[in-house]
């Protein structure tokens, strides 16, 4: 035990934290902690493979398949449409073959007579041609017997082909002629190019020949000074040398000034040869240099001129890029805002499917009774034309029960086009159909309206009032609607049917779906199946009116996201072309840095 103290005692400070954190329970903490957070690392990468998985792949596949679904769908509309067509155009091809066959024959008839008329005129030619081929060959007789006694037609002959003969030479020379011309002159222009060409030439000499005689007169000036300078020296010289006798104790001096201007007269003269030699390699010089020069100086005029367009484009392209308003983010929030437009009008179109699916007893399918068939004449069934208000849907069991099977009552612009309909339309169901110009609806009167409204107020209804639909179909839902009062409760009904007080004795329907008849039936108890069919028909209104909203923004933003990707194209052309020129630029102001010219 003592040993152990003194080794608990020995111990350094990570061996006693050690023992502490082992004690406490901690190292095992941390060591969970630690297990625990790489089994978490190796979870999120998991769930960034599943993630990756699903967005590069699950989620394309159902785009792909939902975009399949809808091309079917679109390929099926189209089929049946082509089916239809094809029909059409058999029908049409047979109308026009019919009337192009009618056509042909009263055109064979009047080619036949035409053709009649031509075998006369035929026979009639023959007839000619054989009296024309009779005179040829008394013709013919006739010149050769001239030819075998050398009449005149020889002559004549003789004299054709010596006319004949010197046309073909005239042509011939007239042809030479003109070509020498067109080689003279386009040796004259070539001349007179050149003599443009030897002009420029000359008065550039002439330029320098000028500048030339300028520098040798003054060389010829600063020649004669100098000569002035040495006879000058020369004459002092002999007057020096000549006072030497005269004058003694005065000749070293003499003669050092003598030395001294000899020493000047030779470096004169040097400088003289010197500055003759250096005007002949001048000469030379200019010679060699002038047309490098030119040549360079015309290269730099290009050069410069190529890099005022390069500027004047780079002023431009950079207008453009700036004047362009383009916002980084802006691409993705389109394709954000069109996948979430994608996402909605997907879940609606899902809605309608299904809501449409629990409507099949309101489609009404025909095919057309004849070609150019216009199907605005039919306006629907009588359930899909009325709208109910919101604040009246608590009424729509009522009218349900009001119209009864008139809901699916097919009403049509007049009684031809119902006669159509049931004929040749190939109607799958039996249905009643309600033209418009022939329906004589009764509804109730005015008077007994109001007598109804003044005592119950908005208790009692007619069920005209209740519901919307366009002016055109009045007269229909006149005869459905117009004859019967909506009650809120069957005392109210009671009252309006059978009272003889308030006088109205008109149908009624409560809200709960009870009948009470003037005539003295009175039907109702548990709804009928088909109960609830105008709330979706309304859902279903809303929720196309809702996919139609979504379409056109939709549509909208793809139209802004197409203007700021031709935008965003544009801005990236422009902005490549302008690095392009700065890149020529810089290599342009390269070239001219280095030209001969800057040399």
């Amino acid at each position: 035990m003592q040993g152990k103290i003194t080794q608990v005692l020995n111990m350094k400070p990570p061996e006693i934290l050690a023992m502490i954190e082992e004690a406490a329970g901690t190292r095992m903490f941390e060591e969970k902690k630690k297990k625990a957070k790489e089994t978490m690392a190796k979870k999120d990468k998991k769930l960034e493979e599943i993630s990756s998985i699903l967005n590069e792949e699950i989620f394309p596949k159902l785009d792909k398949l939902r975009n399949q679904k809808k091309e079917f769908i679109e390929y099926q509309k189209i089929e049946t449409e082509l089916d239809y067509l094809k029909r059409l155009i058999i029908a049409y091809d047979f109308q026009i073959n019919q009337e192009r066959l009618e056509r042909s024959d009263q055109d064979l008839q009047v080619k036949q007579q035409v053709l009649d008329q031509l075998n006369n005129k035929y026979n009639e030619f023959e007839e000619q041609k054989k009296l024309m081929e009779k005179e040829i060959n008394e013709i013919t007789l006739h010149r050769e017997k001239e030819l075998k006694t050398g009449g005149r037609f020889q002559e004549l002959d003789e004299t054709v082909k010596e006319i004949s003969r010197r046309l073909v030479k005239i042509k011939t020379q007239k042809d030479l002629k003109i070509d020498s011309m067109r080689e003279e002159a386009k040796s004259l222009e070539s001349l007179e190019t050149n003599a443009k060409e030897v002009e420029k030439v000359i008065s550039k000499k002439k330029h320098e020949f000028d500048m030339a005689n300028k520098k040798l007169e003054e060389i010829k000036l600063s020649h004669q000074e100098e000569v002035k300078k040495t006879q000058n020296l020369e004459e002092l010289l002999q007057t020096l040398t000549t006072g030497m006798a005269a004058k003694e104790g005065h000749e070293n001096g003499y003669m050092e000034q003598l030395n001294e201007s000899k020493k000047q007269i030779t470096i004169a003269s040097t400088e003289n040869e010197q500055a003759r030699i250096k005007i002949s390699h001048l000469k030379e010089d200019l010679k060699e240099w002038k047309p490098k020069a030119e040549r360079a100086e015309r290269e730099n005029k290009n050069l410069l001129k190529e890099k005022e367009i390069i500027e004047k484009q780079l002023n431009e392209l950079k207008n453009k890029v700036d004047n362009v308003d383009i916002d980084p983010n802006k691409e993705r929030k389109y394709i954000n805002q069109l996948e979430n437009f994608k996402g909605d009008m997907s879940y609606l179109r899902d809605k309608i499917d299904r809501l449409s699916s629990q409507l099949v007893s309101l489609n009404f399918d025909y095919t057309d009774p004849y070609p150019g068939f216009d199907k605005s004449t039919i306006k629907g069934l009588v359930a899909e034309l009325i709208t109910i208000p919101k604040d009246k849907l608590d009424s729509s069991l009522a009218l349900e029960i009001t119209a009864g099977g008139r809901l699916y009552n097919v009403v049509v612009e007049n009684e031809v086009i119902g006669a159509d309909l049931l004929e040749r339309g190939r109607l799958r169901k039996r249905v009643t159909i309600l033209p418009l110009n022939k329906i004589n609806a009764y509804s109730v009167p005015q008077d007994k309206i109001d007598k109804a409204k003044s005592k119950w107020h908005n208790k009692a209804n007619l069920a005209l009032s209740l519901i919307g639909y366009d002016d055109e179909v009045e007269a229909a839902m006149r005869l459905v609607f117009g004859s019967t009062f909506i009650c809120h409760d069957p005392s109210v009904a009671r009252d309006l049917s059978y009272s003889n007080q308030t006088n109205v004795k008109a149908r009624c329907v409560t809200l709960a779906g009870d009948i009470y008849d003037p005539s003295g039936t009175l039907s109702g108890g548990a709804k009928p199946t088909s109960a609830g069919i105008l709330n979706k028909i309304q859902d279903l209104k809303e929720l196309k009116n809702q996919l139609h909203d979504l379409e056109n923004q939709e549509y909208n933003l793809r139209k802004e996201f197409e203007s700021y990707q031709q935008k965003l194209t544009v801005y990236k052309q422009c902005k490549k072309d302008y690095d392009l020129m700065l890149h020529q630029q810089s290599l342009l102001d390269d070239q001219l840095s280095k030209s001969s010219y800057a040399r």
